[in-house]
């Protein structure tokens, strides 16, 4: 149940990329629900329009799923997105949506976080140890890459 919420809520937050919404600029936003189950989205950077989308969507979606989602944003810090993830270890959280600010700076703590059994998912940036999360969902950078080189 912990891949598949977790990969769900991330899908979700992917395809919200699409649509555009606005919201307020509250950092952190909590739904709660009587299962106990609680996940964390990490977004890498300060709130815009696109972001706010994908924090609404999320959150909406995470209530119609009965489930708790805290919402946490790194501010482009690598050190705050860690003691970020850090603290939703400690406090037991069931899974992970993170979009990393470094594809290298939270190996550490994402090993931290499979050892204690989180459910992680990678969203936009994947992390450089692929065999940390349970899914990436985002773009092959390397494809694309390879692509718009044919083109040129």
């Amino acid at each position: 149940m912990k891949k598949i919420a977790v990969i769900l809520l991330s899908i979700v937050w992917v395809v919200s990329l699409f649509g555009c919404g606005s919201g307020s600029d509250d950092t952190t936003e909590d739904t709660s629900d009587a299962s106990g189950s609680k996940y964390a989205l990490f977004l890498a950077s300060d709130p815009n329009e696109t972001t706010m989308s994908i924090r609404d969507q999320a959150i909406a979606t995470a209530e119609e799923m009965g489930i708790e989602l805290t919402v946490f944003i790194g501010q482009d810090d690598q050190a705050t997105q860690v003691g970020q993830i850090e603290t939703c270890i400690t406090q037991g959280y069931d899974g992970l949506i993170i979009e990393p600010i470094s594809g290298k700076g939270c190996n550490e703590v994402m090993k931290t976080a499979q050892d204690a059994g989180i459910a992680m998912v990678t969203v936009m940036q994947d992390c450089s140890n692929a065999s940390l999360v349970s899914a990436h969902i985002g773009a092959d950078h390397e494809a694309a890459a390879g692509l718009q080189m044919q083109l040129v």
